[in-house]
């Protein structure tokens, strides 16, 4: 879709455009369908296996931060802003991504960072590909953990990963399982509740847990995308080709060109544009410019006769000119009119023209006395 999606409400508003963009990152959705229904099922009850590492910066000093493991990613990310606070040096690269539903994506920069444990003497490098963002904060809503019985013995990787955070790492299949150690715990016997995972890390806490009773509640099944970076740059294309009724202000030089434009430009009836040279000042500054041209002439024709196969072009050139309506001759010229002087550049190398007629004004400039 090419536009924000408009809701009923939003078609019957005079400023049914002004109330979309003033909607924020919602505005952005591309609803495709949707499905109510009664369940029990609420995928934001399931916890992902979120870690607490140190990576460090430039200089070595170690920076704490959220990175969450996923086996089904084939590569490692970074977000942007963590990479900018650590200061190292991005690489080039050129990566195209795909993830749920073939939703497509592009890194054009990667990084090798240096991750530790913060509970255990763990280190290892990990290249990593930098996005802008990775994912929304994990997990999804706090969790109550209020009477799960999660040992005492044991350390957690991250020991909030019940409460909301930003994501600023995602550690992918080629470290995921060299971060396995032998040891698993199951919080419940009936699955109600999370899994416990030893790590390299730490012990990590993943898996859906349910309230001890049941809630039914109706929940909104949605197919969406969503890409504000998408939608920005359509608004702004919007607003670049946005037609302005008010004329921008022009200098007195601009307005006098625009005038000229307006007075003196017009289209015959073979679809040529006819246009009138301009001139900042007036033409009598220029002098007797015949007199100048006549000087240019007599240099030509001298050199013409040196060279009597650069004379028959330039007598083909001219002809030319003639045919096309580009040039008429004047029988008895105004005493006002302006003379243009010319001369030949000849050019070895082309393989189609090697003489041309180029219309110099600046000869003016170095025959005037």
């Amino acid at each position: 879709m090419l536009h924000c999606a408009l809701t009923p409400q939003d078609r019957q508003t005079p400023s049914a455009s002004k109330a979309v963009s003033s909607g924020g990152s919602s505005a952005a959705q591309s609803l495709i369908s949707a499905l109510d229904s009664t369940t029990e099922f609420d995928a934001s009850n399931v916890l992902l296996a979120t870690v607490s590492i140190n990576v460090l910066d430039k200089h070595g000093r170690p920076h704490a931060c959220r990175a969450v493991l996923d086996c089904a990613s084939q590569v490692s990310f970074i977000s942007q802003t963590f990479c900018n606070e650590l200061g190292l040096d991005l690489l080039d690269a050129d990566m195209n991504l795909e993830g749920i539903s073939s939703t497509p994506a592009h890194a054009d920069k990667c990084v090798q960072i240096i991750v530790e444990s913060q509970c255990t003497d763990y280190r290892t490098t990990a290249p990593c590909m930098v996005l802008n963002k990775i994912t929304n904060t994990l997990p999804i809503k706090p969790a109550n953990t209020d009477g799960w019985p999660i040992p005492g013995s044991i350390t957690l990787a991250n020991p909030l990963f019940h409460r909301p955070d930003m994501i600023s790492v995602l550690l992918g299949i080629e470290l995921f399982f060299q971060l396995l150690e032998p040891g698993k715990i199951s919080l419940s016997s009936d699955n109600s509740l999370p899994t416990l995972q030893n790590t390299k890390l730490g012990w990590v806490v993943a898996g859906r847990y349910r309230y001890p009773t049941p809630q039914v509640t109706t929940t909104t099944c949605l197919l969406a995308t969503t890409d504000d970076s998408l939608n920005q740059q359509l608004q702004r294309f919007w607003e670049l080709e946005e037609y302005a009724p008010v004329s921008p202000h022009l200098s007195d030089e601009g307005k006098r060109c625009e005038d000229h434009f307006y007075k003196h430009t017009v289209r015959d009836d073979d679809g040529k544009f006819i246009v009138r040279l301009p001139f900042l000042d007036s033409p009598s500054l220029l002098g007797d410019s015949r007199q100048i041209a006549e000087k240019r002439l007599s240099h030509i024709e001298r050199k013409l006769l040196r060279n009597p196969l650069l004379k028959l072009e330039y007598h083909a050139f001219l002809r030319e000119y003639l045919e096309s309506g580009h040039m008429t001759l004047i029988e008895n010229p105004p005493n006002d009119a302006i003379y243009l002087p010319h001369h030949c550049v000849v050019k070895e190398s082309s393989s189609t023209t090697k003489y041309r007629v180029v219309y110099d004004a600046a000869d003016y400039q170095r025959l005037v006395p």
